[in-house]
């Protein structure tokens, strides 16, 4: 059976129930991050004409960079956009702080706090 983005996050909010170390809490962001990755570029195949990305950074740069420069006439999916672009940009730091440094410290509050946004994002694609 396939795996959606539907699938991970509830993955991460299973982690984070049940999680008590910081591995598992760092977990958790990951997981939020590219359940939202996945929303998101839905979100972007769905527009009636794809943003525009810089050619600089790998996928995950140019899918927030598109978000974050529609080029759709309609103001309301327009803002949509700008704010799923925004929303990508904040939980990529936070994924990439989580997987490689390992010197600070991750605990549930930050847990918490992404998947949080991460739940914000999904409402906010899934209203357009």
């Amino acid at each position: 059976m396939p795996v959606g983005c539907h699938d991970i996050l509830a993955d991460a909010e299973r982690i984070l129930e049940k999680a008590g170390t910081e591995v598992q809490f760092r977990n958790v962001i990951g997981r939020a991050y590219y359940a939202c990755y996945h929303r998101a570029t839905a979100f972007h195949l769905q527009l009636p004409s794809p943003g525009q990305a810089t050619d600089k950074g790998g996928v995950h740069k140019q899918l927030s960079d598109a978000l974050a420069n529609p080029t759709v006439k309609d103001a309301d999916l327009a803002r949509k956009s700008k704010q799923l672009g925004y929303m990508c940009r904040d939980l990529h730091f936070q994924r990439v702080g989580a997987d490689y440094s390992l010197e600070g410290q991750v605990c549930r509050q930050h847990a918490e706090q992404a998947l949080a946004q991460a739940r914000r994002l999904f409402g906010l694609a899934e209203s357009a």
